[in-house]
């Protein structure tokens, strides 16, 4: 594999490219930096005809991403910069939705806030048995409409709301799980689970695909658009309210 400043790994499987996130922690948190060179990346997939589709994973062992990094949070001070980072942040999930090829989302140990968000933007969920995810961010002090808007787009209103007021961890345990992903397997079949389903999507005529996936995609892309503002204004005030800060401090001091 390939790394790229840090953040991620690139390999070739399948004709698939495979882009593992490989931050130093082992929860493998969304900066800047990845955000930014993650979306390059997806646009040059979508313009490789020799690629024919992606893989997003943390690796077996380590999370698929806890959320946004901390660190940069930490940094924003001013309505501009927070502005900016939140814009980011939609201008990737944007980013996933326009890769009109097959998209896969592998995922072990957690997914939680933004880092559920990306593997929710993906065709194909796979999760191992280990995996937990939660969408946390009011009971930290962090505002959540981007994560509100797509679990209700996704699954409903009424499942929304015990996601995002609920705040609380599931599991495999949990019957719900099998909203979020399509498969669960034991880690050590996480990967080749993968390649399976590659195999055989890989069957499939790639025009009809990716003009299906183009067409339905569209509406997900505007509704983001159409929240970008506000999620942004809400953002923005919590930050600048530092209602989240105990919450950073306490991750940042691990």
């Amino acid at each position: 594999m390939r790394s790229i400043k840090d953040v991620f790994e690139l390999g070739i499987e399948n004709k698939f490219l495979w882009i593992q996130f490989n931050r130093l922690k082992e929860a493998n948190p969304f900066s800047r930096v990845l955000t930014q060179e993650l979306m390059r990346v997806l646009a040059e997939v979508e313009l490789d005809p020799e690629i024919k589709g992606v893989v997003l994973t943390g690796g077996i062992g380590r999370s698929f991403s806890t959320g946004g990094d901390f660190n940069d949070v930490a940094r924003l001070s001013k309505r501009e910069e927070v502005f900016e980072y939140l814009n980011e942040i939609i201008d990737l999930y944007q980013a996933i939705l326009r890769v009109t090829k097959p998209t896969l989302a592998l995922v072990d140990h957690y997914a939680i806030g933004q880092g559920l968000q990306v593997a929710l933007m993906t065709d194909w969920k796979i999760a191992s048995s280990r995996t937990k995810i939660s969408m946390p961010e009011l009971k930290n002090g962090v505002a959540c409409p981007l994560g509100a808007l797509i679990l209700e787009t996704l699954f409903g209103r009424a499942a929304m709301l015990k996601d995002v007021i609920g705040c609380s961890m599931l599991s495999l345990e949990s019957d719900r799980m099998s909203q979020f992903f399509e498969q669960i397997v034991g880690e050590a079949d996480l990967f080749s689970a993968g390649n399976k389903w590659i195999e055989r999507v890989l069957e499939y005529p790639e025009v009809p695909f990716r003009l299906t996936k183009r067409i339905q995609n569209k509406r997900f892309i505007v509704l983001l658009e159409d929240i970008r503002e506000d999620a942004a204004e809400a953002h923005i005030q919590s930050i600048l309210a530092r209602t989240g800060q105990a919450h950073f401090q306490k991750i940042l001091n691990r």
